[in-house]
């Protein structure tokens, strides 16, 4: 076995070799030298501590350290490399975090104050003349009439229409726990499924008819469940009770007719009143005698208000586009 001194005096030889000759070969010699054990290795290391130590106090420190950097093995300039490689990954990584880590906990602890608003969507209809239909967005679908005003409100836990003039139709799915609401004035309905019509006359008289399924009709005094076929007339908070319908009568409109089947004269001119150019005030004919049995385009309700008037000899006072109509005026007894 080699002993220390005979590794270092071999370091030393070699080293000063490779000094007089800067050679590919006396490299190579420096490197397998080091490569054959860590007692070779360790001679290395001292030889060239020696070797600087002479070269710092001669003045030529500078040379000394540029040869041993260049003597340097080509592994372990590799692997000093990858290291520094390693190290300017990590510290830019740390850097990127640090200038963004404010912001992330900034935007968490918005994240926890701020609750996300409940989804509203409201949307607002009116007609004049002519008709409309509405797909809403649960599949349920709304027909307007002609001079029909509504709004549709959705929530995440309802759904909602407020019919503030006019007639309109709907037909509406059930949509899980979500119920189905219509509100005009005092008069609420309320259904999950089913398809029905509802009538605002005025401030005062809402009329609603279940076309299929159940239609829960409330106000303030009562309330009652419309089943498929069956008509309610609510007066402000009246009591009411429901009746039997005719259907084909009733969803006419939908196709442009107007049909009349023994109505009143009152009943007729009510019915007339959304589709005519004019404003009516029919509020005197209660009493008046005759029944109507007709069918009429919407397009010709002028018309068909005009041939009721005459057909019933009603007396008319008319101011522009409104028409106050009375009863006949009684003729004098002859004397």
């Amino acid at each position: 076995m080699t002993s220390s001194t005979e590794l270092r005096v071999r370091a030393l030889q070699l080293i000063r070799q490779y000094q007089a000759s800067p050679t590919q070969h006396n490299a190579d010699a420096l490197e397998r030298f080091e490569q054959t054990s860590t007692h070779a290795k360790d001679a290395l290391d001292w030889a060239w501590f020696q070797l600087q130590a002479i070269s710092e106090e001669s003045g030529y420190a500078y040379q000394g350290r540029a040869l041993q950097s260049d003597m340097e093995p080509k592994s372990q300039q590799r692997k000093s490399s990858r290291w520094l490689t390693f190290l300017t990954v990590i510290t830019c990584t740390c850097a990127v975090v640090a200038w963004q880590l404010p912001k992330y906990l900034e935007a968490a602890e918005y994240a926890k104050e701020v609750t996300p608003p409940p989804f509203f969507e409201k949307s607002s209809y009116e007609t004049e003349r002519q008709h409309k239909e509405i797909r809403l967005d649960d599949g349920s679908i709304l027909w307007l009439d002609w001079n029909t005003k509504a709004d549709v409100i959705y929530t995440d836990t309802s759904r909602k229409v407020l019919l503030h003039k006019g007639r309109a139709a709907l037909k509406v799915f059930s949509h899980g726990s979500r119920p189905f609401t219509v509100k005009s004035g005092t008069t609420t309905t309320e259904v999950s499924g089913a398809e029905f019509i509802m009538h605002r006359h005025n401030r005062h008289k809402v009329h609603i008819k279940a076309l299929q399924g159940s239609v829960n009709v409330s106000n303030a005094t009562s309330t009652l469940a419309l089943k498929t076929f069956e008509e309610v007339t609510v007066a402000d908070d009246l009591p009411f009770a429901s009746k039997r319908i005719d259907t084909s009568i009733n969803t006419s409109w939908r196709q442009g007719q107007l049909v009349m089947r023994d109505l009143t004269v009152i009943e007729a001119i009510e019915l007339l009143r959304p589709y005519t150019s004019f404003e009516v005030d029919a509020i005197r004919l209660a009493n008046v005698d005759g029944r109507v049995s007709a069918t009429y385009a919407l397009y010709n309700a002028d018309y068909a208000l005009q041939t009721i008037i005459i057909e019933h000899n009603l007396y008319v006072q008319q101011d522009g586009w409104n028409l106050r109509i009375r009863p006949p005026i009684p003729e004098r007894p002859t004397i």
